[in-house]
């Protein structure tokens, strides 16, 4: 595992709103490989968590480790084997993109041989040797990840990557990380509140609401989990079919909703029962289509009870 907490609580005090419970009793286990999506409201205690597996606040509670090594005590350890890219990138804008790498690396006392191989990654390459406040906030965004890639990182740490970015950006940003988790060497834990995102991207989800964990595991099984399974699209000709076929299904015990413009949602899985109903009315449905569950019907379900205030 590259991550794993147990019962993990962390509580902010204040003076005007009194204890705050950001994370509370987390449990997770993040395995290799691939894409892992930390999926939440905001203020759900995504970035909290990600404080606390990088040492920069300490829990209250719980256990953590990080590529085996007990964090904080033994951060130091896989230090160098863990990137991350938290709120705003750092970058020197007025030397180019290269330079900024270039400085990174000494900085950090790692070899700048990776320079332009990571330029070349992140789609910089023509762009490396112009100044970075000249840059769009997409390419500064692939530029720190490229620097967070580095020391070539077992674990990617990347918390709301794509914030702030118009639509192009979006996508750039969303096809590195793609890339950066089928490349067989690094697992990306990407935090986000966006359900585009990662359903674009991630192999594997977590889910969670107040700061504690509501659903994790692959993404079509966080989806059977919210259900939305059992359901199938019938397609009819006009209004008064649909209004007909609604009340013989319901007289067959089949609850069903309008899916417009001319068809019906059916809380059912037995698609031949839901045919032979409405055959035996003279009514002969044009599409009959099981009714694959969304990652935003799983999350808006899963969230049921609200946002976070932490």
């Amino acid at each position: 595992m590259v991550i794993e907490l147990a019962g993990v609580r962390k509580t902010y005090s204040g003076v005007r709103s009194g204890h705050t419970i950001a994370v509370d009793g987390l449990t997770l286990a993040v395995p290799r490989g691939g894409v892992h999506g930390f999926l939440g409201p905001n203020g759900s205690g995504k970035t909290t968590t990600i404080r606390i597996l990088l040492g920069l606040v300490a829990a209250d509670a719980g256990e953590v480790r990080v590529l085996g090594a007990e964090v904080p005590h033994e951060l130091a350890r896989v230090a160098g084997s863990v990137g991350a890219l938290v709120e705003s990138p750092q970058l020197f804008p007025a030397f180019s993109g290269r330079r900024n790498l270039q400085i990174l690396a000494t900085l950090a006392d790692l070899p700048t041989t990776r320079v332009d191989e990571l330029l070349e990654f992140v789609g910089l390459r023509e762009r490396a040797d112009d100044r970075v406040k000249g840059y769009s906030l997409g390419m500064r965004q692939r530029l720190a990840i490229a620097a967070a890639m580095l020391k070539s990182p077992e674990l990617l740490i990347l918390d709301e990557p794509t914030n702030g970015l118009d639509p192009a950006g979006m996508v750039e940003v969303r096809e590195l990380i793609r890339a950066l988790g089928s490349d067989g060497r690094t697992t990306v834990f990407l935090s986000s509140h966006l359900l585009a995102e990662v359903a674009a991207v991630c192999d594997a989800v977590t889910i969670l609401r107040r700061g504690q964990l509501v659903a994790t595991g692959d993404v079509a099984e966080v989806l059977a989990m919210a259900g939305g399974e059992g359901q199938l699209r019938v397609g009819l000709r006009d209004a008064d079919e649909v209004a007909r076929a609604a009340g013989v299904l319901a007289e067959g015990g089949f609850g069903a909703t309008p899916a417009p413009p001319n068809g019906l949602v059916v809380a059912a899985d037995d698609g031949a029962r839901v045919n032979a109903l409405l055959g035996a009315a003279g009514i002969w449905a044009s599409e009959l289509t099981a009714v694959r569950p969304d990652l935003e019907r799983a999350f808006l379900d899963l969230t049921a009870e609200g946002e976070a205030t932490a």
